[in-house]
């Protein structure tokens, strides 16, 4: 086994895999290799291609990890990794979804060895360096991409639209490298490196991605607050430091708003930046159930929540009751029963949210079952890991997330107690995403997630192992 090591590390595979996972976790998905592809001219089996591509950095990555086989806790870090990855899989395999097994193995499992990589290395400062390098030639994205939303080209229904990639993908493929940028300049105060930091993050505004532009404020402001305590300022500099870092901040953030060019999706979100939570259809209906006047938005939802049956099949009942006039579940006035026959719960967060703490309510202890509010709401998912973690898994499952956050959270106030654990680099790092696990994403088949668990889980059942292993060579020696 050592022989293989040394081959590997010898073909500069361990070097290759890191590079590999870097350019994975900026692409998480397919969309990006397609984008290159179909402007490269391939338009047979795209998807085919692509996904041959992906499994190429998925084989760099594995002997990646292979390399840190001689690290001292592989064995044990390995048993975690595959139990953790094995809990992750399990619904999928229990309901026979065999594409979604293939989608995992693919998509989410090499995020969980990059981690355990890292921490099995203990290369912290490698890993962040190797960003930097990367960044190098990365910047020339977001450039662009400004670049080509100020031409105006390309714009499709008012927003800039680049094939195979949509906003949101290029928001969280810029987002690593600017908190890896914002990392590497607290360390080694390079300005190149918060410069380059400044341009993913205008970048990432006009992508109009609203989780990304909060992502990677809240990453500026731990940065800040971390460049600050590193600085060993006294309290009055430091009071300083924090409001004119602050007023610079709030300065350019309006600028940049203001200055949003057409093709931007930011001019969609910037004057009603919570769009989505104080809107209604205004169509007031009797409610038969509850036989009361309502909106018939909360009508429906109501009824889909009760109903075992999909929303699209529960909406289907409610329009065919509006339409007939047979006033079983909704009574409406004849001069809005087309309006009203036209109608279907929009998948916004508001209607999300609300469903989803709704059907949490049916089975407040252990939940509705993995994947419940995906197979009930086809297509989409609340966009909140907590709540969607409370609706399948109940307060069970919300009380694991909780112990792991509590757990993360004395983790990374301990790595940044002195800063000479550079450990407090990736904590920083995977913090950037918790607006994105509450505002954007799935708990489901989700490498970033799986990333951070693993980030976390690993140190804290290694220090669990050694602490165990301490007290049996002292009962041992005592004679127990």
């Amino acid at each position: 086994m050592n022989k293989i090591i040394s081959a590997l590390q010898e073909k500069n595979f361990e070097n290759i895999g890191i590079y590999a996972s870097i350019i994975m976790f900026s692409m998480s998905n397919l969309g990006f290799i397609r984008m290159i592809l179909a402007y490269l001219g391939v338009e047979k089996n795209i998807t085919i291609v692509a996904t041959v591509i992906f499994c190429g950095l998925d084989i760099c990555i594995f002997a990646m990890y292979m390399c840190s086989m001689q690290s001292v806790n592989f064995k044990k870090n390995s048993v975690v990794l595959l139990m953790i990855n094995f809990i992750c899989i399990l619904p999928y395999l229990i309901e026979g979804l065999w594409y979604n097994c293939a989608q995992y193995i693919v998509f989410a499992i090499p995020f969980s060895l990059t981690a355990a990589y890292i921490y099995n290395k203990q290369c912290y400062n490698k890993y962040f360096e190797y960003y930097s390098n990367v960044s190098k030639f990365v910047i020339i994205i977001p450039v662009l991409y400004i670049a080509i939303i100020f031409s105006g080209k390309a714009v499709v229904n008012g927003v800039t639209t680049i094939n195979e990639f949509s906003y949101g993908d290029f928001a969280y493929a810029f987002l690593p490298f600017m908190t890896a940028d914002l990392v590497n300049f607290i360390t080694d105060r390079k300005k190149k490196n918060l410069i380059r930091s400044c341009v993913y993050y205008i970048a990432i505004i006009y992508t109009g991605t609203r989780s990304a532009i909060i992502c990677g404020l809240f990453a500026i402001l731990i940065l800040i607050a971390l460049y600050i305590k590193k600085s060993n300022l006294s309290l009055k500099v430091l009071i300083k430091y924090a409001l004119i870092s602050t007023g610079i901040i709030c300065a350019a953030l309006i600028f940049i708003f203001l200055a949003a060019p057409e093709g931007s999706r930011l001019n969609v979100v910037k004057g009603d930046f919570l769009y989505e939570f104080h809107k209604n259809s205004g169509l007031v209906v009797y409610d038969v159930k509850g036989k009361n006047y309502d909106y018939i938005e909360n009508v429906f939802r109501k009824n889909i929540v009760s109903s075992t049956l999909t929303k699209e099949e529960t909406e289907a009942i409610l329009k065919d009751d509006i339409k007939k006039g047979t006033g079983k579940y909704i009574i409406v006035d004849d001069d809005v029963r087309e309006e009203a026959m036209q109608y279907e719960l929009r998948y916004n967060r508001s209607n999300l949210w609300k469903a989803a703490f709704d059907e949490f309510k049916k089975n407040i202890l252990i939940g509705n079952g993995p994947l419940s509010f995906q197979n009930k709401y086809v297509g989409t998912y609340p966009h909140n890991i907590i709540l969607e973690v409370m609706c399948d898994f109940g307060l069970v499952g919300v009380t694991v997330i909780i112990y792991i956050l509590v757990i993360a959270i004395k983790q990374f106030l301990k790595s940044i107690s002195d800063f000479k654990n550079n450990k407090w680099k990736i904590y920083v790092f995977v913090s950037a995403y918790l607006p994105q696990f509450l505002l954007y994403t799935t708990f489901y088949l989700n490498g970033i997630l799986l990333f951070c668990f693993m980030t976390i889980i690993l140190p804290f059942t290694s220090t669990l192992c050694l602490k165990k292993e301490r007290e049996f060579r002292n009962a041992k020696n005592n004679g127990y």
